[in-house]
Order: C-alpha cells, then sequence, then structure tokens
C-alpha cells in the first residue's frame, strides 16, 4: 500500500533459490510414488545436459 516492494522482491528471490531443490527432491519422490500406484513402475527420469559423448558406450 505504500509502495515498498523489497519484501516482494525479497520473497521472490528465496522462491527462485528454492524451487528448483524442490522440484528436484520433493516432486520427483511424489512422481515416482504416483507412477507406482497407478502403472506398477517406477517413472522414466529424464536429465538435461548429460551429453552422450561424455558416457562412452559398451563394446560390443
Amino acid at each position: 500500500a505504500q509502495g515498498n516492494v523489497r519484501i516482494c522482491r525479497e520473497l521472490i528471490e528465496a522462491l527462485a533459490d528454492w524451487f528448483p531443490g524442490h522440484a528436484t527432491h520433493l516432486d520427483s519422490a511424489l512422481a515416482h510414488w504416483l507412477s507406482k500406484r497407478r502403472f506398477g513402475g517406477k517413472p522414466v527420469v529424464l536429465h538435461r545436459g548429460i551429453h552422450a559423448a561424455s558416457t562412452p558406450l559398451p563394446r560390443r
């Protein structure tokens, strides 16, 4: 009401710091549980930033 937006900016910064960890750990556990309950197995997890060149393929 007085035009002081400092507290809102601090909240936004705190949420931006907190959310990635929350999504990675807590939401992935919930997704695992829901998938196991609904489909009987683990969900498929895709990770960004992992390059195929960094992991050598096994020799045949």
